[in-house]
C-alpha cells in the first residue's frame, strides 16, 4: 500500500542586520521531508529525522550570505537514497530563482552523504524524497504559482 509520509521540522537561520554586525534576528524557516516511494509499511520516522538533522547542519554551514541578509526563496530538491545510504540521482524540482540558494540546498544534501543504510525491513532498492528549503519565508508559505524545474538532474 502506498503511503506518503511527511515530516515537518523547524529550522532557524540568523538574519544579520546590514547596519550592525552584532545584531542578529532569528528567523524560523519550515522544511518538509516527503517520502515519494511506497514505504512497504516500514516506519521511516527515525531514519528521516536523523537524515534531516544531518542535512540541516550541513545546510546551515553552507548558508549563503544573501540568505543571511534576508533574501527570500524556496528550493525543492528531489533525491534518492540507495539501500547503502549513498545518494542516487537528485534534481531541483522547484527553483528559488537564485542559483546561490539552490546550490546551498543541494550542498546541504550532498555534504551529508552517505546516510545510514536504509532500514533492513525495507525491501526496496531506494527511497525517493522531496525536501523543501525555505529561506526567510513564513511557515505558512505556499508559493502561489510554482516554478517548474528548468534545471537538469544532477
Amino acid at each position: 500500500m502506498f503511503k506518503m509520509l511527511t515530516i515537518m521540522l523547524l529550522l532557524v537561520v540568523f538574519n544579520g542586520v546590514a547596519t550592525s554586525v552584532t545584531t542578529q534576528e532569528a528567523r524560523v524557516l519550515h522544511k518538509a521531508v516527503t517520502i515519494l516511494t511506497p514505504t512497504g509499511g516500514v516506519d521511516f520516522n527515525p531514519y528521516t529525522n536523523k537524515m534531516s538533522k544531518a542535512v540541516k547542519q550541513k545546510w546551515y554551514a553552507n548558508m549563503p550570505d544573501v540568505a543571511r541578509a534576508g533574501q527570500k526563496g524556496k528550493t525543492v530538491v528531489e533525491f534518492r537514497i540507495l539501500r547503502s545510504g549513498e545518494i542516487g540521482k537528485f534534481s531541483i524540482a522547484v527553483s528559488s530563482g537564485s542559483d546561490v540558494l539552490d546550490k546551498a540546498a543541494i550542498k546541504g544534501i550532498s555534504d551529508s552523504s552517505p546516510f545510514d543504510p536504509l532500514p533492513p525491513t525495507f525491501k526496496g532498492e531506494y527511497i525517493e524524497l522531496r525536501m523543501d528549503f525555505l529561506y526567510n519565508l513564513p511557515l505558512e508559505y505556499d508559493e502561489p504559482a510554482a516554478k517548474s524545474n528548468s534545471k537538469p538532474s544532477l
